[in-house]
Order: C-alpha cells, then sequence, then structure tokens
C-alpha cells in the first residue's frame, strides 16, 4: 500500500506504478484520463478549504467513463480498511455515483482506493491521499442575547434610587 501525501495520487494499473494526467481542478474536483478512462471525483467542500478534505456524513461524487461494461468498481478508505462501497458499471461502460464518508471516520490523514476496470481489461487502482479535520465542539447557547432586559435593570435602578434620595429628602424636612 503506497504512501501519500494529502492531495496526492497514485495510479496502478497490472500492478504496477503508471502516470495518469488526474489534476485538481475547480478547487475540490479531480478529473482527467487513466489510460482510456475519465475520472471525476467532486469533493465536498469543508471549512479547511483543502480539496482532499472529508467531511465525515458528507458524500463525494463519482463519475467515471471508459470502464468494462457491466463490471464492478469499488471504493475503500484507510487506515483502517472501511468499504465505501461497490458499484455497477452501465451498459455504457459509465460510472456516476455519490459515495458516502462514513460518519464514525476519524480525524487525520487517509488514503482513498478506486479499484476498476478499464474497457480494455486492464485493472486500475487510483490512490488518493486525504484528511479528516478534527470536529470542532459548539457549545450550546444559554441566557438570552436580548440587551432589553439589561437596560430595564438600569432604568430601575435610576428609578429606585430616584425614590430613594427623595423618601431620605422628606423624612430630614
Amino acid at each position: 500500500m503506497p504512501s501519500i501525501p494529502v492531495g496526492g495520487m497514485v495510479t496502478m494499473m497490472g500492478g504496477r506504478e503508471v502516470p495518469s494526467s488526474v489534476t485538481w481542478s475547480g478547487g475540490s474536483t479531480l478529473t482527467g484520463r487513466i489510460g482510456s478512462v475519465d475520472l471525476s471525483i467532486a469533493f465536498p467542500t469543508t471549512s479547511m478549504n483543502s480539496p482532499a478534505s472529508l467531511t465525515p456524513g458528507s458524500s463525494m461524487n463519482l463519475t467515471i467513463g471508459g470502464l468494462a461494461p457491466g463490471s464492478s468498481a469499488s471504493a475503500t478508505i484507510f487506515s483502517t480498511p472501511t468499504s465505501l462501497g461497490e458499484f455497477k458499471v452501465d451498459s455504457n461502460g459509465r460510472l456516476s455515483t455519490g459515495v458516502s464518508v462514513p460518519r464514525g471516520l476519524a480525524a487525520g490523514t487517509h488514503r482513498l482506493k478506486l479499484t476498476m476496470t478499464g474497457a480494455n481489461g486492464d485493472d486500475i487502482i487510483f490512490w488518493i491521499g486525504v484528511t479528516v479535520p478534527p470536529t470542532i465542539l459548539q457549545l450550546p447557547t444559554t441566557g438570552s442575547n436580548d440587551s432589553t432586559l439589561a437596560v430595564l435593570a438600569g432604568w430601575l435602578l435610576v428609578f429606585g434610587t430616584g425614590l430613594t434620595l427623595m423618601s431620605r429628602r422628606r423624612s430630614t424636612l
């Protein structure tokens, strides 16, 4: 299993590494060719603004053309291997599907693996380094943001002070 930096990619055909023309476009989408296969992976945008960043519970859109008609493609995420699904390629050699990111996926660096078969019979494995940002806990809002109560309390204080002063003044007369 290759070591891949976040946003980095490795393509393998027939068990050996091969070059591909897959690149980042539009900030969070991978597009390009692997041999005769056209690949597009649209990652969900995250608060990290990193193109290879995943949010647990979100979905990636996977579009692949040039596959063997009727074959299967699969997606797995590693460190601990977790299947993201196996998908059936249509009779035109195309696959278009959403791939859900598991809700329990731990924060940190991972590797996403796509396994597929090209129309010419080549076994293709595409790896990409991805990251899951740490969850930022949002504390619940308590109390009130309404300043009306503070203004009312201030006026009552002024009014009460005035009554106290008037009361003392009367008692001295």
